[in-house]
């Protein structure tokens, strides 16, 4: 399994937002950007951290904060 590459700060927020259980649309309202943009961030996200689908990158970034200690 390879590295995950860095999240850009905006990719950060957006899955954060995931991780509180917000859907895109919901993200889109709250950032004040459009759902196609949370969209693109949300594909970019899955490919840096190597994830499958959204649950499974929620969950890497969950591991990588609460065990790895990674921001």
């Amino acid at each position: 399994m390879r590295a995950p590459l860095p999240l850009t700060t905006r990719e950060k927020q957006v899955l954060r937002l995931c991780r509180n259980g917000l859907i895109p649309k919901q993200i889109a309202r709250e950032l004040r950007t459009s759902y196609h943009t949370v969209k693109n961030h949300l594909t970019n996200i899955r490919h840096k951290l190597g994830a499958k689908d959204t649950h499974q990158a929620v969950l890497i970034d969950y591991v990588m904060q609460e065990y790895l200690g990674e921001p």
